[in-house]
């Protein structure tokens, strides 16, 4: 009826006036005020109580991260520049790990002189990992089947080369396997939790 407040449906946690707020933020503070999650932008706004799937679903089309007008605005352009430059400025660290029934490796780090971005070569495959490392265990007497993704690396492919013709000569025994795969590579669920360590302290 004309002049009664509607009734049905369940009260909204949000109101017109938080949103307006929060939409305020966004216009006001730009980039800066897009780079929060919704819980801060909603502190800043004075807004307490509620979770981020609501204020996220309440915002909706009103959180856009630019706006018709703002294609070259400054706060909407974010410059690479200087993080590109200090990406190629940051030392790569590459490591390998061998892990098993009740065994698992030294963490073995290695560098590739060749290229820059220490894409694994089958000659410091060898050089690096299989005569130091791999070698050790064999000539003790260790039984393992050694498990490699396909990393050219590691010597995959029909023909002959350097690395399957150092595996035949010391008769070990391999298999190439699914990578990246915590099912079917084990080692992968190690690297994740090491990975995030050290991006943390960098």
């Amino acid at each position: 009826m004309p002049g009664v407040p509607e009734q049905r449906g369940r009260k909204r946690k949000i109101t017109d006036d938080q949103l307006c707020k929060m939409d305020d933020l966004l216009k006001s503070e730009g980039f800066e005020a897009r780079s929060l999650s919704w819980q801060a932008m909603a502190w800043e706004c004075g807004i307490t109580g509620l979770s981020d799937r609501t204020i996220s679903r309440a915002m909706g089309k009103l959180y856009i991260a630019r706006k018709r007008g703002e294609r070259y605005c400054n706060d909407c352009i974010q410059r690479r520049e200087e993080k590109d430059q200090h990406d190629k400025e940051i030392k790569k660290v590459h490591a390998w790990a061998a892990v098993g029934y009740n065994f698992k490796s030294d963490l073995v780090f290695y560098e590739i002189e060749s290229n820059k971005n220490s894409k694994m070569t089958q000659q410091a495959y060898i050089g690096q990992i299989l005569e130091p490392h791999v070698k050790r265990w064999l000539d003790r007497g260790d039984y393992f089947t050694l498990e490699e993704d396909g990393d050219s690396g590691h010597g995959p492919g029909k023909g002959k080369n350097i690395v399957k013709t150092w595996k035949e000569q010391h008769h070990l025994q391999y298999f190439f396997n699914c990578h990246s795969s915590p099912d079917l590579a084990p080692i992968e669920n190690c690297w994740q939790p090491s990975k995030k360590y050290h991006a943390s302290k960098a």
